[in-house]
């Protein structure tokens, strides 16, 4: 049997000290003393989120407050997905014979609209159904999900909605149940992993607010529950992660500095000057004189014109000139913008409102972008939130009788669209123009023109054919005819002269060159 032979105990040494390097593996996978705190032992999305959520939300919160950045981006994000109206319900039912049931959409449209303001839309009667929207939308950004539970209510329509907060889940909250159910950061699911219920525990800074100082636990089935967030970083993920967390420590580190500058600025604009004691008497005391009370006044120095100041004897006047942080400070102070905005996925003009080295195409392509990430945001809100409260106001409405809907009707109005906020043009003229010609070549449609607005093509077509009443009612006036597009009459082109090659001889006079005039006037000959 042949035996391995055995290494000499200097080379197995040698070799466990400095083990060999591997030259095929991945730069990124190598340990060395400039990566040495660098994890290498991968974890999953729950792990990651147990330890570090609750620091997360504390953290965003104090930004969201206090950080300037992160203000202005929760407020970007509000208006440009949310909107000043909100998103709206646009019911989409039709007849038997395919056309658009005009009558009943109106009639699902306003009662819905009449049950989305605060005195029914929220238990609590202090949020309107926009309002809810700009809360959910400010809580997924800031806390990383939003939770709405949907609650059989006393009142006209039977439904109301509570928006809870997030801490109310204790992520330290796992179990297995009897019934084989797992909870996991105090959601419970079942063996194929879906929600069947959530445990709310009562949050210690709600505490203080309440007589029993004890913390409670309360199970609340999935179905009433609407748990909004993302699942961006695997499968079985169960909260959500702030979008704020990868700006978190970038907007620190900027709040940080600015704070110093600051500081520093009002050091270098308030101090001038320091008393210096040359008397050698260590407890003399820069006192000014009496008042007729015996109170020791400060000694003043004048800074009027022409003024001139005697020092008591044994004090002297040092000049004090701190450094004004100023000579490097802008252009490090873009950097760390920068760097924010990127986190925050903003274009940095439109965060900082600096909009000097912008120029068209690159405000356009900015634009263009950030708009497509609002667009995929007003999807996610509209599928996670709209339509689950639809569904199950709906339904609680048409038992109440505020729908006075037959049994097929119900059925056709349970797939609406949902109409978020539109983005106006960027080249008012030209886009206006682009769209005439996708029109007239068939590459849209007029409702999706309307509908890129942000408005509904039914309503602007009703707006329209009321609009025309009243201005035919009123003046007499047909707007069709009005604002017509104008035919614009051209001039026919001049007709070239017929050369006739037989009159030509070589008697002919020399036809001079031709000449160009170009834009400064001066005229330039050139042999055609």
């Amino acid at each position: 049997m042949n035996k391995q032979k055995k290494k000499k105990l200097s080379v197995r040494i040698w070799d466990a000290l400095f083990p060999p390097k591997n030259e095929r593996a991945y730069a990124a996978a190598k340990r060395t003393r400039l990566n040495a705190d660098w994890p290498t032992t991968p974890t999953g999305a729950n792990y990651e989120q147990k330890v570090s959520l609750s620091t997360l939300i504390a953290r965003s919160r104090i930004a969201a407050r206090d950080y300037l950045h992160i203000a202005s981006y929760l407020q970007l994000m509000r208006a440009n997905v949310i909107g000043r109206k909100g998103i709206q319900l646009q019911s989409r039912a039709r007849k038997g014979n395919g056309k658009l049931n005009v009558k009943l959409n109106q009639h699902v449209e306003e009662e819905f609209w009449k049950w989305g303001q605060p005195e029914t839309c929220t238990l609590a009667g202090n949020l309107d159904w926009k309002g809810v929207q700009d809360l959910c939308l400010t809580q997924r950004e800031r806390d990383g999900a939003f939770l709405i539970q949907m609650i059989d209510a006393d009142n006209e329509y039977g439904f109301s909605l509570k928006v809870w907060d997030v801490t109310w889940f204790d992520f330290t909250y796992n179990d297995t149940r009897t019934d084989g159910n797992r909870i996991i950061m105090s959601i419970e699911f079942d063996a194929r992993d879906k929600p069947v219920a959530y445990w709310l525990t009562t949050p210690t800074s709600e505490m203080m607010f309440t007589r029993n100082r004890s913390r409670t636990r309360t199970r609340i089935p999935a179905e009433q529950m609407i748990h909004g967030f993302r699942i961006l970083e695997d499968a079985s993920q169960v909260h959500g992660v702030p979008e704020l967390a990868p700006a978190l420590l970038p907007a620190k580190n900027t709040y940080s500095y600015v704070e110093s500058v600051t500081m520093a600025s009002r050091v270098s604009a308030n101090q001038f000057a320091i008393l210096k004691n040359t008397s050698g008497d260590a407890e003399a005391q820069f006192t000014g004189k009496e008042t007729d009370d015996g109170n020791e006044t400060n000694p003043l120095i004048d800074s009027s014109p022409l003024a001139i100041t005697q020092m008591l004897p044994g004090w002297e006047l040092q000049q004090f000139k701190p450094d004004h942080p100023t000579q490097n400070h802008p252009a490090f102070k873009e950097t760390l913008d920068m760097d924010v905005a990127t986190a925050l996925r903003v274009p940095y003009f439109l965060l900082m409102g600096n909009w000097k080295a912008v120029n068209f195409s690159s405000s356009r392509g900015g634009l263009g972008e950030f708009r497509e990430r609002c667009k995929s945001d007003q999807e996610f809100y509209a599928n996670t939130l709209c339509r689950r409260v639809f569904h199950a106001w709906v339904f609680r409405a048409w038992l109440h009788g505020k729908l006075d809907i037959t049994a097929a009707q119900f059925n056709e109005i349970q797939n609406p669209a949902w109409q978020p906020r539109g983005f106006a043009y960027v080249d008012p003229t030209k886009d206006a123009q682009t769209d005439v010609l996708r029109l007239q070549n068939r590459l849209t449609t007029p409702s999706r023109v309307h509908a890129e607005g942000g408005e509904d093509y039914a309503d602007f077509l009703k707006q329209w054919a009321a609009d025309k009443e009243l201005a035919q009612e009123v003046t007499g006036t047909d707007i069709d005819e009005l604002y017509a597009p104008k035919q614009t009459s051209e001039a026919p082109a001049e007709k070239p002269k017929e050369s006739d090659d037989d009159d030509t001889d070589d008697d002919d006079e020399e036809v001079p060159p031709k000449k160009r005039e170009l834009t400064n006037g001066h005229d330039h000959e050139f042999v055609s």
